[in-house]
């Protein structure tokens, strides 16, 4: 991904002039104004609709912890994550706890798995993963996942893609180096290049984005036995995490990964593999300390997204410790004190009539079979929004919080949240829970769907403005919370989601003449999203790994659009005032899509977050829509037109 040489200059000159016009990029053109006037935060590397709301929360939570404060043992919490000087000399002597057990284990080349498992408990980044998490072929019951990990680099390509990535590459053996002198000063036997060389190798057998995206690669089922013939001794690595009952069962997301890797750590405890461990011991809690995590900012934040200031200590305390640890107390009092809850009521009311209008757009669905049009009913009929909140919260850890020692108390939470999780995986599932361990909280602004409950979520936070405002016209709500709705909707329907049916379990239940009628429509969705970025931007999208999203666009601005539709017409407006209204209505939705954002961040993220950039999602689900195209004009040859018109769903 990114630009390419030959274009940049031409990317400058010529398609800067034409980046404002509505035919081209209608986004750019409705916000025009906004983007010359905002400026994006210090600590932030892009500012929208959303962090902006968000900022907002951020500083109601940050006045819930002042009084949460009060009580001396939650204070001493706060102080372990706030007072970075005085922490000091603690964090570097929890380190050193850690580097010497370290030294203890690898005494013993058979300690491989123990140490795996040390490592999982505490959460230090070593080359597997392990998580319990729902069932996809049961969604009733929760499995133990054991999956790749252990890189530095947030993409598999910056070990191994030419041009920018070389600088990378570069600037990250020099972040492993100087790592390595701040914690252990000048002489040392650590070699940051073994470090890199690790990596790379993970790397070459790890999943790509596309890849983690298909649940039927990633769904391996394993025996206990059958892991041990990978070469990966489960019952030492799960016993070591806390399980004193082995499951019968285990996913694997990668064998191939797992056989590979396991083979490749036999001789884990040498000189070469040295300087990987220590290094994942520091660079898991170098956040903790006053220099390091200076110095881990100026790599990840300030060089790679071009964040310009460290996060505040008073924001690191509220998001690393109270908002974590105490997570539940901090939802109670925040849901008192900021529940939305006559707009929670009225995003239920809008949800209905969105949901009805889908339903008649699936009735009359012409690409769809009778029977894999029943069973799509079907999933939509049983989808369950969780709006606001859940019925029941996880109780908070009971702990003894040291006032000098961030790193003792997050070991405690872990300690805690191992013992949950392991007590989980023999347990069903409760839908009604709010996840805190895999899910949003309440006060983060966003909103997602669940496949594997069939479930919406749409947090407390962002049921306000400018998202959603009661006092506000029909057009401007459906236009913000209800393309939202209408998005999170369509994602049960999307690449991935529709591999889930109405339970919430991974099962075939297509057609296989629609599942092929299906995969054409998605290439074509492929095909305009990469060819547009192309175009207007000169630059390399991959249009698979964001096509999950692009489907829920695409289909959730169709029938937003329809329910405001079906409103004017049963309010009585004339077609004159309709057509005013679907303008004012597409002019909404890219101003709720408006964001700035930082050069680095932007290729950075495009390799990483399968939410493309908002220009090509506003401006290519709006493509789409034939009563846009009508409004404003827009002709063969724009590059907002796109020939078929097709919303899929």
């Amino acid at each position: 991904m990114g630009f390419t040489k030959r274009n940049l200059k031409k990317y400058k000159s010529k398609t800067r002039k034409r980046l404002n016009t509505k035919n081209n990029n209608f986004y750019g053109y409705v916000n025009s104004v906004w983007f010359n006037k905002i400026k994006i935060k210090e600590d932030r590397v892009s500012i929208n609709e959303y962090n902006i709301l968000q900022d907002k929360v951020d500083n109601e939570l940050i006045n819930i912890g002042k009084d949460l404060r009060k009580d001396k043992n939650i204070d001493n919490l706060y102080s372990s994550y706030y007072n970075f000087h005085a922490n000091k000399n603690t964090v570097e002597l929890e380190i050193q706890k850690m580097i010497a057990y370290f030294e203890v284990a690898r005494k013993d080349r058979n300690n491989l798995f123990k140490y795996l498992g040390y490592c999982s408990k505490y959460r230090i980044n070593h080359p597997f993963y392990w998580a319990i998490q729902i069932n996809p072929k049961d969604s009733t019951k929760y499995s133990c996942n054991i999956g790749e990990n252990g890189l530095g680099l947030s993409d598999i390509g910056h070990y191994k893609k030419k041009g920018p990535y070389t600088d990378i590459r570069s600037q990250y053996l020099k972040y492993i180096k100087k790592s390595f002198d701040l914690l252990l000063g000048d002489n040392h036997r650590c070699k940051a290049e073994d470090v890199l060389k690790i990596e790379t190798y993970l790397a070459l057998f790890t999943n790509t984005d596309v890849e983690n995206r298909d649940t039927k690669k990633t769904y391996n089922v394993y025996s206990p036995s059958a892991l041990n013939r990978l070469g990966f001794n489960v019952q030492m690595f799960l016993k070591k995490i806390g399980y004193e009952k082995i499951p019968t069962e285990i996913i694997l997301n990668n064998p191939i990964y797992t056989k590979v890797i396991c083979k490749y750590l036999k001789n884990w405890n040498n000189d070469f593999f040295y300087s990987y461990w220590v290094f994942k011991i520091f660079n898991s809690f170098a956040r903790y300390h006053e220099e390091w995590r200076k110095h881990e900012f100026e790599f990840y934040e300030h060089y790679l997204m071009g964040q310009n200031k460290i996060i505040s200590p008073e924001k690191f305390a509220f998001k690393h410790g109270i908002s974590i640890i105490l997570n539940t107390e901090l939802t109670n009092r925040y849901m008192k004190k900021h529940g939305n809850t006559q707009n929670i009521e009225y995003c239920h009311e809008l949800f209905k009539k969105i949901r009805c209008v889908f339903r008649k757009r699936l009735e009359h669905n012409c690409w769809l079979s009778l029977e894999t049009k029943k069973l799509a009913l079907k999933k939509l009929d049983s989808m369950v929004l969780h709006c606001g909140l859940k019925k029941r919260f996880i109780n908070d850890p009971k702990i003894n919080f040291k006032e000098d020692n961030p790193i003792y108390n997050y070991f405690e939470y872990r300690k805690w949240y191992i013992n949950n999780q392991i007590h989980l995986n023999f347990k069903e599932v409760n839908t009604n829970i709010w996840d805190r361990f895999d899910s949003e909280n309440v006060f983060d602004v966003n909103a997602y769907y669940f496949p594997l409950m069939n479930q919406i979520i749409i947090p407390n936070a962002i049921l306000q403005s400018p998202f959603i405002n009661n006092k506000r016209s029909m057009t401007y709500n459906l236009a913000y919370i209800g393309t939202t709705i209408g998005h999170e909707m369509i994602h049960a329907f999307d690449d991935e989601g529709s591999q889930y049916d109405h339970n919430g379990n991974l099962k075939n239940w297509w057609i296989e003449v629609d599942k092929k009628e299906y995969m054409k429509k998605q290439k074509s969705v492929v095909s305009q999203y990469e060819n547009y970025a192309k175009k207007i931007d000169h630059f390399k999208l991959n249009g698979r790994f964001s096509l999950g999203e692009n489907i829920a666009d695409i289909g959730g601005l169709a029938i937003a659009e329809e329910t405001l539709l079906d409103y004017l017409r049963e309010e009585n407006y004339t077609e004159e005032k309709i057509d005013e209204e679907l303008k004012k209505f597409y002019i909404y939705y890219c101003e709720q899509w408006r964001t700035k954002i930082k050069t680095q961040a932007k290729h950075e993220l495009s390799a990483t977050d399968e939410h493309v950039n908002p220009k090509y999602r506003a401006n290519m689900s709006l493509a789409r829509c034939k009563n846009y195209l009508r409004l404003f004009n827009i002709k063969k040859g724009d590059l907002m037109y796109w020939y078929d018109g097709d919303q899929i769903w």
